[in-house]
């Protein structure tokens, strides 16, 4: 489990620094495309991102919640 998480990061933050600015539905359509590996459960990646953002790589535009930046 903890690898698949590892992964699900590293996807989303591969995703994040190419686009910058992402809507969550988008993200997370695009992350399950990208993992070939096994097939990625929303709920899980939903909490990576919350890791993300708490580890201070992404943040919520301030103008529209359901946007991530990408926090170089």
């Amino acid at each position: 489990m903890r690898q698949r998480a590892v992964m699900i990061q590293t996807t989303l933050v591969k995703i994040m620094k190419g686009r910058r600015r992402l809507r969550h539905n988008d993200l997370i359509n695009d992350t399950i495309k990208s993992i070939n590996s096994f097939k990625a459960d929303p709920l899980l990646i939903k909490q990576q991102i919350e890791w993300l953002i708490e580890g201070d790589y992404l943040m919520r535009d301030e103008k529209d919640i359901h946007t991530y930046i990408y926090k170089p």
